[in-house]
């Protein structure tokens, strides 16, 4: 362990030196940061070749965790990728608080790259996973808007910045064959905790789930954070939000990340309270940074095709992992359910068309 440490500081060092950092040495933090079911998260100690206030003490490595029970799938799904391809490309671009880059952490033949170093968040005030009130929730729904926004039906986005839309080679196939191959076994699983009418939907939903890809890719779009939730966030002195995990960046509707945001982080009975006024107040934000020819009408379509889409990728994910092997065995428990209801509520299914007339 002190050996693999070692070789990960010295990367590091020679990462920051390319870089143009005046770097001296590079020691590992062994106490664990905020982790995750598939990277490895930890701060290194910076010394440098000369005195400058200006320079970070500290900075994270986030890099990937070959150990974990996960990782086959995450390099299956680009995970990896995507969140290096971020921070590399597009992390000074976005219009919100994120960490700031500094390198990037090649394996240790130099092939590959295994991680990112970073700004360390954990400044005075700011708070990890904050528990966030109605307020607090209305000013995340608002710096997503702000990005959205920015980056609305921007057609560099994906031609010049190289990011993939729903239906790109990052998800298409790869989401689909997950979400149907896992679908028989969920079904079986869940089906005494879910109604007969939720599983019928679920039935439609995965049967359709190219559409639901193609659609959700449609214009307008923007783009995606793809995983917004109250742990993958910071609340920074003076009430500013900060993001990080960026796996899952794509494009695709907006409301994608707003409607997560609430399935993943509140219960069926909060949302069932906050989801409306969290709508009304997006949409306005929407208007308010520029989005025009957008109406209320299609974001309440959007909506229902974001209730099809990431949260029952995760449920088919997690759903069906034995609970041996999560970190945290409840959250199927908490997420499925959530999930559903979400689908259910908003009538979200009842927009897929027939797929015999589609045929026809």
């Amino acid at each position: 362990m002190a050996q693999e440490a070692t070789s990960v500081a010295t990367r590091c060092q020679a990462a920051l030196v390319a870089k143009g950092l005046p770097v001296a040495a590079v020691y590992a933090d062994e106490t664990k940061l905020k982790g995750g079911y598939i990277c490895d998260t930890m701060r290194m100690v910076i010394e440098y070749t000369v005195e400058d206030p200006t320079l970070p003490k500290n900075l994270v490595l986030k890099m990937e965790m070959p150990t974990s029970n996960d990782h086959q799938v995450a390099m299956d799904l680009h995970l990896y990728d995507r969140e290096w391809h971020f921070y590399e490309t597009l992390s000074t671009m976005v219009p919100v608080r994120v960490p700031k880059y500094y390198a990037t952490l090649l394996s240790e033949d130099g092939k590959r790259k295994v991680g990112v170093l970073m700004e360390d968040l954990c400044l005075p005030g700011a708070e990890l996973n904050p528990a966030l009130d109605e307020a607090g929730v209305l000013l995340t729904v608002k710096h997503c808007a702000q990005m959205h926004a920015k980056f609305w039906n921007n057609p560099d986005l994906e031609t010049k910045y190289g990011v993939s839309p729903h239906n790109g080679p990052w998800f298409n196939p790869s989401w689909r064959e997950k979400v149907t191959g896992h679908w028989p076994e969920f079904r079986t699983k869940w089906a005494t905790v879910l109604s007969p009418e939720a599983l019928e939907a679920g039935d439609k939903i995965i049967a359709n789930f190219q559409w639901v890809q193609d659609t959700i890719s449609s214009v307008p779009r923007t783009f995606l954070h793809g995983d917004v939730k109250p742990p993958n966030m910071f609340m920074l002195s003076g009430n500013e939000p900060a993001f990080f995990d960026w796996q899952y960046i794509a494009i695709g509707k907006s409301c994608c990340d707003i409607l997560f945001f609430l399935v993943e982080g509140y219960s069926i009975e909060e949302v069932r309270v906050l989801e409306p006024k969290v709508r009304r107040a997006y949409y306005d934000a929407l208007v308010e940074f520029g989005v025009s020819d957008y109406s209320f009408e299609d974001l309440l379509r959007d909506w229902k095709l974001a209730a099809m889409y990431f949260p029952v990728y995760v449920a088919m994910w997690f759903g069906t992992v034995p609970d041996e092997h999560l970190v945290d065995p409840d959250f199927p428990k908490r997420f499925v359910p959530r999930c559903f209801d979400c689908i259910m509520r908003n009538g979200a299914a009842d927009i897929v068309p027939d797929l015999k007339k589609r045929e026809e």
